[in-house]
Formats: C-alpha cells, sequence, structure tokens
C-alpha cells in the first residue's frame, strides 16, 4: 500500500519530503514550482502536480517532468492526455462501467469517491484505486471570491474564515491564479481510527490531502498513518474530525 501526500504549501512538503515511508509527494499547480520535482527525486519519491479546480487557462500549468498528473475536472483529460494521469475525487468512479470509462479517456488511476461508504467500496473493488484517508474536504468551488467581497482584489491568496449556523469556522482559500474560492469543511476527514477496516479494502494507496496544516501538524498526521500502515493502533490526529460518508455513506 503506497502512501501518497498532497502539499499546500512548503512546510507541508518538506514534512512530507522528510518522511521515508511517503511514496508520491503531490503539489498543487499554482503554489509549487518546478524545483518540487528534483527535490521529491532526489528523496526517492516520485513528484506529481494536481490541477486547478476550475479549468481556465491550460496553457499556464506546465506538467512536464512529473510522473503523474492529478486531474480534477473532464475537460482537463483531453489537454493532458499525454502524461501519466491519476483521476481526483470529484471524477466520479461510483461504479464499475463510470471506472472503465475513465480508464478508456485516459485515467491511469482513480481516487475512490468520497460518497461511497466501506461496504460500497468493497463492492466496487480498491485494489487499483486510491482512498483520501485524511484531509480537509471542499464543501464547495466558487467563482465568487469572500477575499474580495470582504476587502478588494489584491491578487493575494490568503485564508479568510466565515462561520455557519452551527458556529463553525470554515476555511476559504481563494485561489488567485485560476481565481476561485475553495470552501472547506472545517472538520478533517480521518480514518486513522478505522484503519483496520481501510486495510481491508487494499487499496493500491492511500492518500492525506493537507490543507490548513502547519510543518508541525503536516509531520504529525503523516507520522500517525505511516504507524497505522504498518499495523499499530492508532488515535486520530485531531479532536475534532468526521468519518466522512465512510462508516455510514450517503443517505
Amino acid at each position: 500500500m503506497n502512501l501518497n501526500v498532497l502539499c499546500n504549501n512548503d512546510g507541508q512538503f518538506r514534512a512530507a519530503l522528510a518522511n521515508d515511508r511517503v511514496d508520491e509527494i503531490i503539489v498543487e499547480a499554482d503554489r509549487f514550482g518546478k524545483t518540487a520535482i528534483d527535490e521529491c527525486h532526489k528523496a526517492g519519491k516520485k513528484a506529481a502536480i494536481a490541477l486547478p479546480y476550475i479549468f481556465r487557462n491550460p496553457a499556464d500549468v506546465d506538467v512536464r517532468g512529473y510522473d503523474e498528473v492529478y486531474v480534477r475536472s473532464i475537460d482537463e483529460l483531453e489537454r493532458y492526455s499525454n502524461f501519466e494521469l491519476v483521476g481526483d475525487y470529484g471524477l466520479y468512479g461510483m461504479n464499475p462501467v463510470a471506472v472503465q470509462v475513465l480508464k478508456e479517456n485516459g485515467i491511469k488511476r482513480v481516487t475512490a469517491p468520497v460518497e461511497l461508504n466501506q461496504y460500497e467500496l468493497s463492492a466496487l473493488g480498491c485494489e487499483d484505486k486510491e482512498i483520501i484517508v485524511y484531509g480537509h474536504i471542499p464543501m464547495m468551488v466558487s467563482a465568487q471570491c469572500i477575499h474580495k467581497n470582504t476587502g478588494r482584489c489584491d491578487k493575494t491568496q490568503v485564508l479568510t474564515w466565515i462561520t455557519d449556523r452551527m458556529g463553525k469556522r470554515l476555511p476559504v482559500e481563494n485561489r488567485c491564479d485560476y481565481c476561485y474560492n475553495l470552501i472547506y469543511n472545517p472538520d478533517p476527514v480521518s480514518l486513522a481510527g478505522v484503519f483496520d477496516k481501510v486495510k481491508k479494502l487494499d487499496p493500491l494507496s492511500v492518500r492525506i490531502n493537507l490543507t490548513t496544516e502547519n510543518a508541525e501538524k503536516s509531520e504529525k498526521v503523516i507520522d500517525i498513518f505511516v504507524s497505522a500502515i504498518q499495523g499499530s493502533n492508532v488515535i486520530d490526529p485531531c479532536d475534532d474530525f468526521t468519518r466522512g460518508h465512510f462508516t455510514r455513506g450517503v443517505e
């Protein structure tokens, strides 16, 4: 079982780079330069790049040199068809027919849909798929910029916080290069405490999605899942978390 880590900032990248058990580091297209490729390869890891959620300026994303390209929208498939493509969870492989269609269109590996529970994932089969085991999942991708609406459009990528009706503070990240916002679930999905159930699915790889975590927290999260993969009983890396749909599914 491979361990892949998606990174959103340099502290997260350094934490993933330092851990020998991490097999592949995925970097966001608008956050890292090409030097990340050499650093990954020197550390004995594969280097991958995650394309934007909203596909505006395809010519701006130079994916040459990366071992894999994570695709997040259908219209990115043709543009990058000459590269090793991995379908992110938003390219829904909800059933064998959908998975086959994705593979016929160039996807080499599918990320399991986050909407499926453990029994549905078992029925689908995960031997050739990737499962997200940790991360703040975006609740919404929006072209309306909260940072702009609360100040001005200064082309500065920052975290803005909004509060929902339950009093939860939701992190909002503006992606200026592609002009959209990501509104994240305030509680990360964590499957550390039920990792024995993940193992039973026998996925090809599991993935940690790092978003707002600093370097210290990133190191802690990675260490916990490394221990889980090695067979240790672990606890989840934070007090407030969700199992997502893994233990219940969509009602």
